[in-house]
């Protein structure tokens, strides 16, 4: 009874992904993604050149208008050239729609932290060994209090399950979702409970670097927290998710070999012959958005895109080029460790 509405007839053979789905061809890339064309000025690009200190300036300028029209269309063409790091939390937050938090929303979150002193779930451990290992980062270990109190509260938040557009756990909270929506019943949150943890989503490794690069961001917990759980809510959680829609990370690993084979089907093969599959080396990207990966700054610049484009693909297109990129050097390798020691 599975269906497949993705299907696609024609599929390279060549990689590791054997599942046909669509994905879009180099000439749709372009159109859709017009403004990251090379002659067009970018934010992370053409802000560092000598003498082009102007461009953030301007940049600053237009950010301050459009936070105050507050038009999510328009906030959105903006990210897709960068944001300026001065504008960046207010415009993520507007264009993930919590622009500001009311006071049910902090007694909700405090409510969450309570639970986390009032009872123990089996899975706490899980949870607080993956912010240790994301501490171990030198970027981020000046967080890890804070991300190991916003990781245990996202946990107990039985909201999450209703926030995802796709069921991401076989267990549902099935008709207790009314629970979570009235603050007060949270205080007797134990005797309702039907998933563990009751986000529905069991922790696992490299899930608290997402929240990692958000605590730049933002100072208050509470502003972090909900930032962090709607954009889990609306992006991240596809990259954990077996699935053919758009998105998943199934998806993006086929769109990714798609688009290497086609653009540089040397470098696939040659990999391929080495031994070593080029989606070996880009999954662990594309699975943690590239955080650990690229500099705090870069993931920043690239999450201003995937929130600007309200898709995953670019984290797709970003794996592919950095192979391209690399082409000389990867052609030039004599075995996988080579390949393995260039990324």
């Amino acid at each position: 009874s599975i269906k497949n509405e993705n299907m696609n007839q024609h599929h390279l053979q060549f990689g590791i992904m054997s599942i046909k789905l669509k994905t879009p061809t180099i000439k749709e890339l372009r159109k859709k993604y017009n403004s990251l064309r090379p002659d067009i000025r970018q934010l992370g690009i053409d802000d560092i050149i000598y003498g082009q200190e102007w461009f953030l300036k301007e940049r600053i300028q237009k950010a301050k208008l459009l936070i105050e029209e507050s038009y999510i269309p328009n906030l959105r063409e903006f990210a897709q050239t960068g944001i300026p790091n001065s504008a960046r939390p207010k415009i993520w937050s507007k264009i993930m729609n919590i622009n500001e938090l009311t006071a049910k929303d902090y007694h909700y979150y405090y409510l969450l932290i309570t639970q986390i002193h009032q009872w123990d779930v089996i899975t706490d451990d899980l949870t607080r060994f993956d912010v240790q290992d994301c501490a171990d980062y030198a970027e981020f270990f000046v967080f890890e209090d804070t991300l190991d109190e916003i990781m245990l509260a996202f946990s107990r938040d039985a909201e999450i399950f209703n926030l995802c557009t796709t069921l991401v756990h076989t267990n549902p909270l099935k008709s207790d979702h009314r629970i979570s929506k009235d603050v007060t019943v949270l205080k007797n949150l134990t005797t309702y409970i039907t998933t563990v943890p009751p986000s529905g989503i069991v922790p696992y490794h490299r899930q608290a670097i997402f929240a990692a690069p958000i605590a730049y961001q933002y100072t208050k917990h509470e502003e972090l927290y909900y930032l962090f759980r709607s954009m889990y809510c609306t992006y991240w959680y596809k990259l954990h998710l077996i699935s053919t829609e758009k998105d998943s990370i199934l998806y993006l690993s086929i769109f990714f070999e798609n688009i290497l084979q086609r653009r540089r089907p040397d470098i696939f093969y040659y990999c391929v012959q080495l031994g070593i599959q080029p989606l070996k080396i880009a999954f662990q990207w594309m699975f943690s958005a590239f955080v650990g990966f690229l500099s705090i700054d870069q993931v920043l610049y690239l999450w201003d895109r995937i929130l600007g484009y309200n898709n995953l693909e670019l984290l797709a297109i970003t794996s592919a080029a950095i192979f391209i990129y690399r082409a000389e050097s990867v052609l030039q390798a004599k075995n996988a460790d080579e390949i393995k020691d260039i990324f």
